[in-house]
This record gives C-alpha cells, sequence and structure tokens, in this order.
C-alpha cells in the first residue's frame, strides 16, 4: 500500500490513534515469529525484523522490513510560524541483500515523499566489507556529519531531530568508506548532489569526514567525542541556500521556521555525548562557513544543542560501534508478559540556531523541548513531545517576525516491521 501525507480531521486521528493502540496492546502479549528450514537454506518471519532467508552457507541473504510513523500535533499555537500538520510522517520498506559475504546491496524507499520518484529513496548503495575493520560505499548515502543527524529517525530521543541538521547537506550520491578499532573510528566520503540530479561533471561535488574517539566503552559507562567536517564546490547554477520554506521534508527539521538550506563552504561540527546505565546526555555545536564571494544575502550560521535522557525503567539505550550512535531502547519486559508494562523514558532538550553577523535576518530561533516515549515491546514506540519554540528569523524578505513564538504538542506512534 502507498502511504501519502494526509492533514486528517479529528475523527481520522482518532482512528489512527485508535488502531495503534490496539496494535500496541495485542502486539505485546505475544510477539509471532516463523521459522522454516529448507533443503537450501532458511526463511524467518518475525515482527519487528522483517522477512529474510539466507542460504546455508551463509553466502546469500535477503531481508524486507519496514517503519511505520503517524504523528498528531494535538496543539501549535501559531500555525504561521510552524505548520500544523499531521498524518503519516514516514512510511519507509527498507530491502537488503548480501553477496557471498562481503557484498552487500541496501535500498530504503519512503513512501511520504512527494511526487513518488526517486526523491523517495534515501539510503541506495553497494557495500563492500572484505577489508578487516574496513567497509566501502557507493550510492546514496548521508554524508559523514554529527551525531544526532546520523542516529537513524526510529531511535531518536525526540520526534524531530535538533535544529543544527537543517544546516547539514542532505543525503547525496558518493563514494564513502570507515575503519574502526575499539576506541576509534574514522569516516569519510566523496560526493557529488541528490539522487535525482543524477551524475553531471556541472553538478556541485564535496568532501565530508568524521573521527570519533571512544576513551570509555563499558556495559554500563559510554564516553563519545567526535569531530566533523565538510568543504563543498556548488554547482554552477546553483540557488541561493537561503529557503523560507516551511512544508517538512522526509528529513528536516519540522519545527523550525528555517527550511533545508545548502550551499555552505565549510562545515565544522563537534560532539560529545556520555551514557551511564539508564542515563544520557549529548552535546553538538555546528558552524557553517561561505565564500565570501558568494551573494550579499548568503550567511554564516552556528547552531548547538544539549539534552538529556533517563530510561525510568532502568534499560540502557546501546552503543553503536559500527555508526558510533546510540541505538533505541529494548524494553526488559514487554507489554502483557507476566505483568510487564514495557519501558518509559524521558528527555530535555534546548537547541539554538542563529545567523553570523547577518542581523537583517534577525537574531536567533530557540527550542526547548521535552519529551516522554513508552516502549511497550521491542518493536513498538509511542511518543508524546511538547515544544517551546522562540524566533525573530525571517528569510522571507516580508516584515521580519519579532519575537515570535509558539507552543506544540505533538504525539508520535510508531511500528516497525
Amino acid at each position: 500500500m502507498i502511504l501519502q501525507r494526509i492533514n486528517p480531521t479529528v475523527d481520522q486521528m482518532k482512528k489512527i490513534v485508535t488502531c495503534c493502540l490496539a496494535i500496541v496492546v495485542c502486539a505485546g502479549f505475544e510477539e509471532k515469529a516463523f521459522a522454516a528450514d529448507f533443503s537450501e537454506g532458511q526463511f524467518r518471519a518475525r515482527m519487528g525484523k522483517g522477512l529474510a532467508y539466507s542460504t546455508q552457507d551463509k553466502d546469500f541473504k535477503v531481508s524486507l522490513s519496514g517503519v511505520l510513523q503517524a504523528d498528531g500535533i494535538w496543539l501549535n499555537t501559531n500555525g504561521a510560524l510552524v505548520p500544523t500538520n499531521s498524518g503519516i510522517r514516514r512510511g519507509r520498506l527498507m530491502f537488503g541483500m548480501q553477496l557471498y559475504r562481503d557484498w552487500d546491496v541496501r535500498a530504503t524507499y519512503d513512501f511520504t515523499a512527494d511526487p513518488l520518484d526517486e526523491r523517495g529513496f534515501q539510503n541506495l548503495y553497494l557495500r563492500y566489507s572484505g577489508i578487516h575493520r574496513t567497509r566501502v560505499y557507493l550510492g546514496n548515502m548521508q554524508e559523514p556529519i554529527g551525531l544526532d543527524w546520523l542516529t537513524s529517525s526510529r531511535t531518536t530521543l525526540f520526534m524531530e531531530r535538533a535544529q543544527m541538521t537543517v544546516l547539514i547537506p542532505p543525503l547525496h550520491l558518493g563514494i564513502a568508506g570507515n575503519t574502526q578499532r575499539r576506541n576509534w573510528a574514522a569516516f569519510a566520503g566523496l560526493f557529488g548532489e541528490q539522487l535525482h540530479d543524477g551524475v553531471d561533471v556541472k553538478n556541485g561535488w564535496g568532501v565530508s569526514g568524521r573521527v570519533v574517539y571512544t576513551p570509555i566503552q563499558t556495559r554500563q559507562n559510554i564516553l563519545h567525542v567526535g569531530l566533523s567536517g565538510s568543504h563543498r564546490e556548488p554547482a554552477e547554477n546553483a540557488r541561493s541556500f537561503i529557503s523560507s520554506s516551511k512544508t517538512f521534508n522526509v528529513e528536516n527539521a519540522r519545527f523550525s521556521s528555517i527550511g533545508l538550506m545548502q550551499n555552505f563552504s565549510e562545515i565544522l561540527s563537534t560532539e560529545l555525548a556520555v551514557r551511564h546505565g539508564p542515563m544520557s546526555m549529548q552535546f553538538e555545536y555546528l558552524r557553517t562557513f561561505t565564500d565570501k564571494q558568494q551573494a550579499l544575502e548568503v550567511a554564516e550560521f552556528d547552531s548547538w544543542y544539549i539534552q538529556a535522557g533517563w530510561v525510568v525503567t532502568g534499560e540502557k539505550r546501546p552503543y553503536n560501534r559500527t555508526t558510533r550512535t546510540f541505538d533505541g531502547v529494548k524494553p526488559n519486559s514487554r507489554l502483557g508478559l507476566n505483568g510487564g508494562t514495557g519501558a518509559w523514558e524521558v528527555g530535555v532538550r534546548y537547541s539554538e540556531l542563529s545567523p553570523v553577523g547577518q542581523r537583517q535576518f534577525g537574531n536567533k530561533e530557540s527550542n526547548l523541548t521535552l519529551g516522554i516515549n513508552w516502549y511497550p515491546t521491542d518493536y513498538m514506540r509511542v511518543m508524546a513531545n511538547y515544544i517551546r519554540v522562540r524566533s525573530d528569523l525571517d528569510f522571507s524578505r516580508s516584515p521580519s517576525l519579532q519575537n515570535e513564538h509558539a507552543n506544540i504538542f505533538a504525539m508520535r506512534f510508531q511500528v516497525q516491521f
């Protein structure tokens, strides 16, 4: 079924909520799994893990899984600053295929893309892992910049990423690689434009890299320090990177009046994360630099955020040593099993974004976000966020916004299948 963005009525949202709650309750009582052995391989079907088939020698594997996120904004006190948009936030299918252990193909398509064309592809790459502790990627992928940007939308602490992600380039065609040891990892890549732009010598290009050092890695404690950088040469016909678009993109920060911005010259980003048992803290700072010979309207920006989370029921956020990001919470007791209530998590984040030396665009925009997450099972999540937005930024060339603010309450129901 093709999923499209919708603007449902109250009755429609009630139906969405009712259906999601029914799935949560039913799924919590029994996790369905199916496995069948054949003479030449094994087929598995498991809720949250999707469908998978592998040969007996493990040289060939194929998998299909998905995720559905249904959002509802129940309160928004300023529709001019932040548009109200409820419905299907993400509806993605993920396909994977492994060939002779060392070669992998990955493809993710989001059916909320508008229009439904190649813009719907997220990850679409070929990966080679035959070199010890090293992987090489070719295709459409994220550039290795920042911790929050590289954390999967399925496992982020809040419904939307921090404001600084609007300063990071979207998924681009390119070739990249990473290598790692226990306490460090390095990522680097050469990238062109977006998938729908194709490959052309007139397109823009850039290089990006990320280095992460984790001096402390124990079952209880994680200390993570990272540095990212990027340099980009814009296309010959590049447009101004300042956008006043207030519609949310597949990977844009919804609760921000600033549209997705590109055509920077350089990016520098630092990251720090600490996890102690069920408690975690994360901080990032990002600065963009532009070519001074570009148009006068091109501004430089800086942005930062700090967030903290606590899994009240005692579980920990796992640390992914491959991507050097944090994965989602796995409840110790699923809903309905032996009186289990799932896992509960609370979080708070403050973020800012402001132009540097270009006060004609305003001063800054800040967001304060409070969140509660409920994980009834490994593959389901219910999120509730309150967001306080304050902004005097305006890039539309209309009269400047002065001390605009919004109060937003939103919820998300997520299921992985």
